[in-house]
């Protein structure tokens, strides 16, 4: 079983190595990272360069949610989430 998000609407299944909106160079460490991460909320945003950022094993969604935004800002601008868990996400 997997919770499913509540702040922001699910659209359908996130697969890194696929997603057309990451930089192809980092899908795969994308990929890898989030594979590594099993415990915990997860969450991918990326901004308008493609760059991705993480919010990995938080207590909570909103908390995933807050780190990958900030781990984006530090790499790239207009960070929006574009995964939560194993969904892709979109506004409600």
């Amino acid at each position: 079983m997997v919770p499913v998000p509540a702040t922001l609407r699910v659209t359908g299944f996130f697969k890194a190595a696929d997603s057309s909106v990451i930089t192809p160079g980092e899908r795969s460490d994308v990929a890898r990272k989030l594979a590594d991460a099993t415990a915990g909320w997860n969450a991918v945003a990326v901004g308008t360069q493609g760059r991705p950022g993480l919010g990995l094993k938080a207590e909570n969604e909103q908390s995933a949610v807050n780190a990958a935004l900030g781990d984006c800002a530090r790499r790239d601008s207009d960070c929006h989430v574009i995964a939560i868990g194993p969904f892709t996400v979109g506004p409600n």
